[in-house]
């Protein structure tokens, strides 16, 4: 597959949009639609290799999940905590980090295996929402009150959602 087609195939899928918007769901104004232009355009200046890659090793729809969940987070911060008011700046500053990432002697392959298996099982299961898998993804990261704080959602429903998933996870991956 090229570029061309993958983009393609990024633009016809609806599931984009929405998340845009549910991410948005508080304003009355459009402003879902701006982030779902800013989204396309950075998968448009992503490297060729790089996202044929992704598409060839089934994490591309992760990949653009996670644009649009950290251009939700760059919008939602005080003007004063981005270094340019920009989110497309911030895109392609995050763009070039995920380039640089090296491997060290320390690598673990079965990491790799494991991580793999999870988004194979994941992208499969159909009654695993998005929503519910960016937040086992951000809650790495971040705590649990954060997310709440930033998303409105409650702290209580967060937790029961993880919970849910990993134990689903767990009941259903080999690792």
């Amino acid at each position: 597959m090229t570029k061309e087609q993958i983009i393609d195939l990024i633009t016809k899928h609806e599931q984009y949009k929405r998340f845009c918007k549910k991410l948005c769901k508080g304003n009355n104004s459009n402003i879902y639609k701006d982030m779902y232009q800013e989204f396309i355009l950075a998968v448009c200046e992503c490297d060729e290799d790089k996202l044929i890659n992704l598409y060839n090793s089934k994490q591309l729809e992760f990949f653009c999940l996670g644009i649009i969940f950290r251009q939700n987070s760059y919008r939602k911060k005080p003007a004063i905590f981005n270094p340019s008011a920009s989110p497309l700046y911030e895109m392609s500053k995050y763009s070039v980090e995920l380039g640089t990432v090296n491997i060290n002697d320390s690598y673990n392959i079965n990491i790799d295996i494991n991580a793999t298996k999870v988004l194979d099982y994941v992208s499969k299961d159909k009654t695993i929402k998005v929503e519910d898998w960016l937040l086992l993804v951000e809650s790495l990261d971040r705590s649990l009150i954060d997310i709440s704080k930033e998303s409105g959602i409650p702290y209580i429903t967060l937790k029961v959602k993880r919970k849910r998933l990993k134990d689903k996870i767990r009941n259903n991956v080999n690792i």
